[in-house]
């Protein structure tokens, strides 16, 4: 819906701004038609600030250490499980169920996420020492 509306707005910008040049110079004085576009541009400024701010605060993130630990999180209730199975290095979010593809990883190293029994499992495949901290983000 706020997308349409945007698109709406912007396009009387977009209008207002192609034809104002070729206006009669009294109808370029009248102040509605400029109240008009800066009106339309400050109502999608204040929803385009409100909508980010909304993101902003619902975003949910934590960065792990190397160990397991959480570093620093924002909205982030799950403790973090890490695993050594077969030489692979398990990090399990504990607790966390659901689509394992709302998960995504921030990492230089290639790692693959699924569901697991605990809760959603991070695989890292490489060897332990190359695991350097790294992010979860979890889509709300």
């Amino acid at each position: 819906m706020w997308l349409l509306i945007n698109l709406c707005l912007l396009t009387v910008v977009l209008i207002f701004h192609s034809v104002y040049r070729f206006l009669p110079d009294k109808l370029q004085k009248r102040a509605w038609i400029k109240i008009s576009a800066i009106g339309s541009v400050s109502i999608i400024l204040v929803f385009d600030i409100y909508k980010n701010t909304q993101e902003y605060r619902g975003q949910i993130y934590a960065d792990i250490s190397k160990d397991g630990t959480i570093l620093k999180g924002k909205n982030f209730p799950w403790k973090i499980i890490k695993m050594n199975n077969d030489g692979n290095i398990i990090y399990v979010i504990s607790e966390r169920y659901g689509d394992a593809s709302d998960v995504s990883i921030i990492s230089e190293k290639t790692n693959e996420i699924y569901n697991g029994g605990d809760g959603i499992v991070i695989k890292f495949k490489c060897p332990e020492e190359e695991i350097s901290n790294f992010r979860i983000k979890i889509k709300n």
